[in-house]
């Protein structure tokens, strides 16, 4: 029979990296005054799993805003993934705004960012 030594055992994430975060603004619609009433915003980032043995879920939320003002988030959004080993996936979401005039949202500065919210565990012992 086997019995569980006191080996110590602890609960850690897997190892990922983040690159190619990318922001694509589209203003789709002027007005006659050449104002921006139709944006599209496209925010990504490429996800990699580092890890040889684990297969998880990992999930991105998104956060659209105005450029310098991140307390005004006008959409949020998230995303998940399962990557297997050493896989890597593409995470990407759109939000498309319309409004009118020069203080309309659609022809402010738009932007967003990401935050990582579930990363896969692995238990690692001594």
């Amino acid at each position: 029979s086997s019995s569980s030594s006191g080996s110590n055992c602890i609960e850690q994430q897997v190892p990922y990296s983040s690159s190619s975060f990318n922001v694509d603004v589209i203003c789709n619609s002027l007005d006659e005054n050449g104002f921006c009433i139709d944006k599209t915003v496209t925010c990504s980032v490429l996800i990699s799993n580092l890890d040889n043995l684990v297969e998880g879920v990992f999930g991105i939320d998104f956060r659209f805003f105005e450029e310098g003002n991140t307390n005004n988030i006008f959409y949020s959004v998230s995303s998940e993934f399962t990557l297997g080993p050493n896989e890597q996936h593409n995470f990407e979401e759109s939000f498309n705004i319309q409004s009118q005039g020069e203080e309309g949202i659609a022809n402010k500065e738009l932007t967003c960012f990401y935050t990582t919210v579930t990363v896969p565990k692995k238990e690692v012992c001594e």
